[in-house]
C-alpha cells in the first residue's frame, strides 16, 4: 500500500496582521458620519478648511489616545496652515502639542514612541488627507522638533527645520457648534476603532 503524501497545511505568517486587525478609516466614512451629525463642507468658507479641520482633529485625538496609554497628559496649543506661493493651494498644516507627566512643567520627550504609534495607525488618517497636506506636529511650540507625515512616510525633524516653516495664519473653526460636533464625532469613532 502506497501512502499518499499529506497535503501541506497553509502556513500563517505571524509577522503580518490578520485582515480584521488592520484598522482603517477612509474619507467617505468620515464625511458620512459628519453629515449625519450635521457637519459638512457647507459649514466652511473653503473646502480645504473642512479637510484641514478633520485632519487636525484626527491627529489631536490620536495624540490623546497615545498619551493616555502612557499615563501622561497632553496639551494642544495652536494650529496653522501654509499655501503654495505659486498656486495658492493650501498644502501643509502645522500643529503644536505637548506630552507631560503630572504637571505641564514636566514635559515628556518620547516623540519617537509617538512616531511609532502614528506609523502603526497611519491608515486611520485617510489617504486623501495625507496626500493633500503635509502634516507637521510640533512639540512644545516646535522647540523640540516635530513629526512630519508626508503621504505614507513619517519622520522627525529638528527645531531649526520646524521654525523655518512658513505660515499663512491659523486654521480656525467656523463656529463653536460645528467644532463640537466634529470633535465629538471623530473622537468617538477613533476611540472605538483603536480600542477594539
Amino acid at each position: 500500500m502506497i501512502n499518499e503524501p499529506k497535503p501541506n497545511k497553509p502556513t500563517i505568517d505571524k509577522a503580518k496582521p490578520e485582515q480584521s486587525e488592520i484598522k482603517t478609516l477612509d474619507m467617505k466614512q468620515i464625511v458620512a458620519m459628519l453629515d449625519e451629525a450635521g457637519v459638512s463642507k457647507n459649514n466652511y468658507e473653503k473646502e480645504w478648511n473642512f479637510e484641514a479641520d478633520i485632519y487636525r482633529e484626527i491627529i489631536w485625538r490620536l495624540a490623546n489616545i497615545f498619551s493616555k496609554r502612557q499615563g501622561w497628559g497632553t496639551e494642544t496649543t495652536h494650529s496653522e496652515y501654509a499655501a503654495d506661493k505659486k498656486t495658492g493651494l493650501v498644502n501643509s498644516l502645522h500643529l503644536c502639542l505637548e506630552f507631560f507627566e503630572d504637571t505641564e512643567d514636566a514635559e515628556r520627550r518620547d516623540y519617537e514612541e509617538f512616531k511609532t504609534f502614528l506609523e502603526q495607525n497611519i491608515l486611520l488618517i485617510p489617504q486623501e488627507l495625507r496626500q493633500r497636506f503635509k502634516m507637521y506636529v510640533g512639540f512644545n511650540y516646535g522647540n523640540n522638533g516635530a513629526v512630519v507625515i508626508d503621504d505614507n512616510k513619517i519622520k522627525i525633524i529638528d527645531q531649526d527645520d520646524f521654525m523655518k516653516l512658513p505660515s499663512d495664519g491659523a486654521i480656525g473653526y467656523p463656529n463653536r457648534t460645528t467644532r463640537d460636533k466634529l470633535i465629538d464625532t471623530l473622537a468617538d469613532k477613533l476611540e472605538s476603532i483603536i480600542e477594539k
